[in-house]
């Protein structure tokens, strides 16, 4: 196992390292810079910054201060057991050198070692291949030369550059293949030298050690040789943590989320879904003002906000409200979405309240039962549209005015769109999820009236009546659940959540969630009895080319106002036929039947 020797951290004048600006305090730590200068922040920097091991010095990747002993409460493999498909792809890359004469070494890194060390399953089969003396594209060509002699086809090679909108001048990259059934990336070293141009990295060949050191955290640092059939830890850190479960970084964690604020909630999701905690170091940097000021730049928006689809998609357990409580208890949550409470009537305190929300619709998803939500989206969208419920009906107040209509539904899709750069079509779907969840939950007392056995409310009807001055619950809730689509359940759940049961009798007898379970499960049952499970995708009975043609209209408002009748119309009378309806609809407006009669 390769370990560094341990070292003092020295003085950072001493290591050929700029100092970041007028910050005399930091001279005594021996902190090693990670990445460039930024637009934001008191702190500037132009001269290139070299990060890694020179070949005279090699104290850059060992502890900036002492460390107590390790209390190793964590469960972790001495060595890695392999299964059939690793064996094989692992033994085939191993004769890909000797058939080409490479003198490459070739290594696995990041979350599979940390995993297989801690006998984790992994939700993905991915695999990082780290080639020492060649890029990746340049391997895996190597690589489909020898396929054919296994009896295998030659396979596509996919190059991920990193030049997106973020890192448009980080000259790296990924290269992607599908080997023995597991998605293999082939990346290179990172580099030994960092530059700095427009705020951004540059990188090119490296050492081992120095690889480690630039890695996010310790314990994604460690190397699996397959040459040698062994674990290296090149910082001498990351066995350490892994087994005391402790999440901290190779290098100064102040720094380290300066340059790269995304590892902060990195660290966050890692540390709730493995069962570990925050080193008290990387806790006080996280919550730094100058690393919550490189938080809210707009260069990091979109990975921020891809960590966040990351949390909630993966949601198991009770991992991700033990990361938003994490993210509250650090007052980091406004700097999620890159507002200001205050802007939109809200408290800075009610953070908490959105994430109670969040946990008590968790909580009832799981009662529920989980496989009642069908996909993956469904989960997420529910979670994503608790967490956001308090801010259904808030409205932008600070800065200039935008626009009058800037409030609720509206605000929901700006912090999706702009704020975490996800998908507008998810920020529509909560949007309106949280808009008529309100409206929902006012129809709750007619829901349960009729559940529970009591006379219904004079007004419930479904099979005739005037219209006009009708206000059918079907009629109410059918016009809602057309707008939501396939998230029915999802409208439920959240209307659940808002409702508050004046049942003093069932109050008594049952605990808060217990009651909620049985809202849910009644008005759920009463949507199904009604029909109305599916109404999104029935048919108008009478669409906008019918009613031009009954009435002689020409398209405009009033065949917009008719199609809401025809809507009301029909699912006032489920039975119905588009007879009954065009009849209908000639009783509703006879001045423009005489009209077309006449004419």
């Amino acid at each position: 196992m390769a370990m560094t020797a341990s070292a003092e951290g020295g003085n950072s004048s001493q290591l050929g390292i700029p100092e970041l600006g007028p910050n005399p305090a930091s001279e005594a730590r021996g902190d090693v810079l990670l990445g460039p200068p930024v637009s934001f922040g008191p702190w500037t920097c132009k001269e290139p910054i070299h990060v890694g091991l020179p070949e005279e010095e090699e104290a850059m990747c060992l502890p900036l201060k002492a460390t107590p002993p390790p209390s190793y409460p964590s469960q972790v493999r001495d060595k890695i057991v392999l299964m059939d498909n690793e064996r094989l792809l692992f033994d085939f890359l191993l004769q890909v050198t000797r058939h080409s004469d490479l003198d490459t070494e070739i290594r696995i890194a990041g979350g599979w070692v940390r995993d297989k060390l801690l006998d984790r399953q992994r939700a993905s089969n991915r695999i990082e291949v780290v080639v020492d003396n060649m890029n990746g594209r340049k391997f895996c060509e190597e690589v489909n030369l020898l396929l054919p002699f296994h009896g295998l086809r030659v396979e596509k090679i996919t190059v991920i550059q990193k030049k997106s909108k973020t890192f448009r001048f980080l000259s790296s990259e990924r290269v992607r293949m599908s080997l023995f059934g597991m998605c293999v990336d082939f990346v290179e070293l990172r580099s030994k030298h960092y530059f700095m141009r427009k705020g951004l990295l540059l990188s090119a060949g490296g050492k081992y050690e120095v690889d480690a050191s630039l890695r996010d955290f310790t314990i994604n640092s460690l190397f699996y040789n397959v040459n040698t059939n062994s674990v290296e830890d090149f910082t001498g850190k990351g066995m350490r943590d892994l087994k005391s479960g402790k999440i901290m970084t190779p290098l100064n964690p102040k720094k380290t989320f300066y340059y790269d604020p995304v590892r902060v909630f990195r660290a966050i999701r890692l540390a709730t879904s493995l069962g570990f905690e925050l080193d008290e170091e990387l806790r006080a940097a996280a919550i730094d003002s100058d690393v919550k000021t490189a938080i809210n730049h707009v260069m990091w928006r979109r990975s921020i906000g891809y960590e966040v689809y990351v949390m909630f998609s993966s949601a198991k357990d009770n991992t991700l409200v033990e990361a938003l409580r994490m993210i509250c208890a650090m007052g980091l949550f406004w700097e999620v979405f890159n507002v200001v409470p205050s802007d939109f009537g809200m408290s800075p305190t009610s953070d908490v309240v959105c994430v109670a929300y969040m946990e008590d619709a968790w909580r009832l998803m799981q009662r529920v039962g989980l496989s009642a939500f069908e996909t993956l989206e469904e989960k997420r969208l529910a979670l994503y549209a608790a967490l956001l419920l308090p801010l259904c009906d808030s409205r932008f107040t600070g800065g200039p005015v935008i626009n009058r209509r800037f409030t609720g539904q509206v605000v929901i899709r700006f912090l999706f769109q702009k704020s975490l750069r996800l998908k507008s079509s998810e920020g529509e779907k909560v949007g309106a999820l949280n808009w008529y969840t309100p409206k929902f939950s006012a129809l709750f007392p007619q829901f349960l009236a009729i559940a529970d056995q009591k006379p219904p409310p004079a007004d419930y009807s479904c099979d005739g009546g005037d219209l006009r001055t009708s206000s059918s619950l079907r009629v109410k809730s059918g016009k809602i659940l057309r707008k939501i689509g396939d998230l029915r359940r999802v409208l439920v759940l959240l209307s659940t959540l808002l409702y508050q049961s004046t049942d003093e009798a069932t109050a008594a007898t049952c605990s808060l969630e217990e009651r909620s379970l049985n809202i849910f499960h009644k008005v759920e049952g009463l949507i199904e009895k009604m029909c109305l499970e599916n109404i999104w995708k029935e048919k108008p009975l009478l669409n906008g080319t019918d009613l031009m043609d009954m009435f002689y209209v020409a398209r405009g408002p009033l065949i917009g106002r008719m199609k809401k009748k025809v809507l009301q119309f029909q699912l006032a009378h489920p039975l119905a036929t588009a007879e009954d309806c065009r009849n209908w609809m000639e009783k509703e407006y006879p001045l423009r039947v005489r009209k077309r009669s006449s004419s």
